[in-house]
């Protein structure tokens, strides 16, 4: 899994999230400005397809 692309974006998506959540109020309080509402998006959908993968080849996580 060492190079496993979805994986890569996914944990990349991830630290962008909580480095723009540590900066921006709306996204700490959950109302989410528009850049986090999209970063945030983009996190659960990269999130959902990791976990499918997973899922699909039999893995828990």
């Amino acid at each position: 899994m060492a190079d496993d692309n979805l994986f890569t974006r996914y944990q990349h998506t991830y630290t962008a999230w909580r480095a723009h959540r540590a900066d921006c109020e709306p996204c700490r309080a959950g109302t989410h400005c528009p850049a986090g509402a999209r970063l945030r998006r983009g996190l659960a959908d990269l999130q959902d397809k990791y976990l499918s993968r997973i899922r699909s080849q039999g893995g828990t996580r």
